[in-house]
This record gives C-alpha cells, structure tokens and sequence, in this order.
C-alpha cells in the first residue's frame, strides 16, 4: 500500500521563531560576557595607570633638590602630586609652585597651613599629557559613602579617600588632603590613604594605597 505522505522539506514559523529567539539570547549572552570582560581589562589597566602617576610625584619630589628649582617639566616647583577630581573623573599631576614664580619654596609647615583649594595658583600642570586625564571607558572613581568592601576593607578605620596627594621633599614627606574634608585642608596622612575605583557595573573594584610612607600599593 502507497504512502501518500511527503517528507518535510523546512521549517515551521514556530520552529523559526524558536531558533531565532534561542540564537538572538545566546548572542545577548556573549555581548554582556564581553562587556563584563572589557570592563574588568579596563580597571586592571587604569588602577596600574594611576598608581605609576602617584610613583611619578614621588619620584619627582625625590629628584627636587632645594630652593625653587626641580628637575622635570617645572622649573620652579617645590613639590608634585595628584589630583583627583571625583566629580569630573579625571586625575592629573601637578607641580607645587610658589607664589609669585621665582620665590623661595616655603617650609614644609607653612604649606601644610597654606593647603589647596584656597591658592589654587600654586597648583600647575607637570605636562599636558599628565593633566585631567580622564578614567577609561568603564571604570568610574569612588566616593566614600558607596566604597565596595575591598575598599573599605583596604581604607580600614584610620583611613580615608583620599582628593589630593602631595609629596614634599627631601625625604619626601606625603601630604593629603582627603574627600571628607573642607577645601584647604592639607595635612599628615592617616594610617592608608585610598583612591577606589570600580567597573561602572560595580561588580569589580579596586583600591590603590598609600601609606603614611609614602609607598604605593595595589
């Protein structure tokens, strides 16, 4: 007896459908896994980045030899160290100037009374290169209030974020000024010092430290 059914020569809309849903979740899937993994490539590169430029301030400080002449870009800076702007995301550093150019640098206690933010002229870009330098794609810097814990466990209870960092020759001596504090405020640093940056997911992040030595760790 003949059969007279035929044999399936395609596909049903359902059956389209189904694989068009399954493969467009599995590529949703790789793009977030990427993304993830971008992320993650971008904080690692950015926390190394950050932490060579406090490296650099020191270094700097260190090659400074006394009166108002350093060695590097400034010919007339007492002092280095970073900025970091929480608001705009960006990070530079800077040389300690005197006011008016060409004076002598100040002592290390009459700069701990000047402070920033109210003689913003003392501060000068080391390079246009170093200046506002902004985060990469994907990482983002830390308030404190919304530290992850791998930051607060890093800042611990005699910590804090730290707005600016200076390094004072000779030794050199470190100086910060922290986010809690009023604009001005310059003072000895507290038991570590802490710039935390995180993926914008905030699923990883990644504290830099510096101790009251002035030795930077991450």
């Amino acid at each position: 007896m003949a059969r007279n059914d035929r044999s399936r020569a395609g596909f049903t809309l359902v059956e389209m459908l189904v694989v068009i849903g399954i493969t467009s979740l599995f590529a949703a899937l790789a793009i977030g896994y990427s993304h993830v993994g971008q992320n993650e490539n971008a904080l690692t590169v950015e926390t190394a980045k950050v932490a060579e430029m406090m490296l650099q301030a020191r270094q700097l400080a260190l090659a400074t030899y006394g009166g108002s002449t350093a060695s590097g870009g400034s010919q007339n800076a007492c002092a280095f160290g970073v900025l970091f702007d929480y608001t705009a995301e960006t990070y530079s550093l800077f040389a300690y100037e005197p006011v008016p150019a060409g004076t002598r640098c100040p002592s290390l206690a009459s700069t701990t009374a000047v402070g920033f933010g109210k003689n913003d002229a003392y501060i000068q870009p080391y390079s246009p290169s170093s200046w506002q330098m902004p985060l990469s794609d994907g990482v983002a810097i830390v308030p404190p209030g919304n530290f992850p814990a791998v930051c607060t466990n890093a800042e611990g209870a005699n910590g804090g974020a730290v707005s600016a960092i200076l390094f004072y020759p000779p030794n050199p001596t470190m100086l910060v000024r922290y986010y809690t504090t009023a604009p001005g405020s310059l003072g000895a640093p507290q038991s570590a010092s802490v710039v935390c940056l995180a993926t914008i997911d905030g699923k990883n992040a990644a504290p830099i430290t510096v101790n009251p030595e002035g030795q930077v760790s991450f």
